[in-house]
């Protein structure tokens, strides 16, 4: 196998765990990342020099809005790139237009794993995952016998509804397209279609939100008799900031779960992915 050595730069547990698996195909260096052990690895404060014939991975997301590097309070990307070797090959998750013209301006070359269906297939399982133990958290009841509506029936809400199922769930899907109600259905949920759903759902125990666009209101929410609602789309998500207020202590927002919940798991997917990356190019 032919050698790979990388740097991975910022992020949280996550990036360990990725580390741990790289390690295992060359050098791999750790550049201000997450405290903790990641075996094999190496921690460097040399960025120059580390990156040279050396893959860069970043965290997922990669930056925040401000353009500053996840996990390091003052490292933006343009910090970053100017650090690297001209020329550097970088992998990050979610990375935007105006940071991949940065990056190329700089001479490098940047792709986002975030955006893969492989990564994103393999991520909905660990989201599923703590969504499950955050609903029963909340609930006073157990997940047999439990209503349940999923908003959306993509990957998240598809890993979802199968385990609800399996666990004796009673789940409802809603969803913007004919196609995807008539997967639900034979996939054994009940479903309508989402602009059906405040006249067809009054009652639930939990709302698991998927779609990451504007759904509801107070308008569409104020009849419905339902305990708790869960975000779990990216941002802007599904919940206006009058829906929000309006539910006050019944809304629970549940973000980037996997490096959450299942560092160690989510770590592994981000080596699967980018490795499948570095072996094609």
């Amino acid at each position: 196998m032919k050698k790979i050595n990388t740097v991975i730069c910022g992020g949280d547990k996550r990036m360990l765990s990725a580390a741990t698996h790289f390690s295992r195909l060359g050098e791999c260096r750790l550049w201000r990342c997450a405290s903790g052990e990641a075996v094999g690895a190496i921690r460097t404060d040399d960025l120059s020099e580390s990156a040279k014939n050396a893959f860069v991975i970043l965290p997922i997301p990669a930056f925040d809005k401000n353009g500053v590097l996840n996990g390091c309070a003052n490292v933006t990307a343009d910090d970053l790139f100017r650090h690297l070797p001209c020329g550097s090959v970088i992998f990050g998750g979610k990375i935007s237009a105006l940071v991949s013209r940065l990056a190329a301006e700089h001479g490098h070359k940047i792709y986002d794993y975030g955006e893969r269906d492989d990564f994103n297939l393999f991520n909905a399982v660990p989201t599923a995952e703590a969504a499950l133990l955050i609903a029963s958290e909340h609930l006073n009841s157990t997940v047999n016998g439990s209503d349940f509506v999923i908003t959306g029936y993509g990957r998240i809400g598809k890993a979802l509804a199968r385990r609800l199922r399996l666990l004796g769930g009673n789940v409802t899907v809603a969803a913007r397209s004919d196609s995807a109600v008539a997967g639900a259905v034979c996939d054994g949920n009940r479903a309508v279609r989402l602009s059906d759903l405040s006249s067809e759902l009054c009652e639930t125990d939990v709302c698991f939100n998927t779609v990451p666009y504007k759904i509801f209101s107070p308008s569409i929410i104020r009849e419905w008799k339902c305990k708790w609602f869960m975000e779990l789309a990216s941002l802007p998500g599904g919940f206006s900031e009058d829906a929000i207020s309006f539910l006050g202590d019944r809304y629970i927002s549940a973000l980037s779960l996997p490096g959450r919940y299942f560092p160690i798991t989510a770590g592994e997917i981000i080596y699967k992915t980018v490795y499948t990356m570095i072996c094609t190019l």
